[in-house]
């Protein structure tokens, strides 16, 4: 079914950051927002970090974390297409 494929695509993303940057793992968490519910494909929100917290802020906030991030959630999606083709 399409959640379970989100599902799986969430856990392949999340994965693939917490590997790539050593973040603490939050889980993965279902919601219900129109933007994930109202659609026929897959679908995640990625949250990336916390701009509360001035240490994670000013690493969003450099390039080279941003292309770690990027670089990660290719990967995930790469692993989970794997799974799927």
């Amino acid at each position: 079914t399409r959640l379970s494929m989100s599902d799986t695509l969430a856990n392949a993303i999340q994965s693939s950051l917490i590997n790539a940057t050593g973040a603490q793992n939050q889980g993965v968490k279902r919601q219900t927002f129109a933007v994930l519910r109202e659609t026929t494909a897959p679908a995640v929100l990625l949250e990336l970090g916390f701009l509360s917290n001035p240490q994670e802020a000013a690493r969003l906030n450099t390039s080279a974390y941003q292309e770690t991030l990027a670089n990660a959630i290719v990967a995930g999606i790469k692993r989970y297409y794997s799974i799927y083709n």
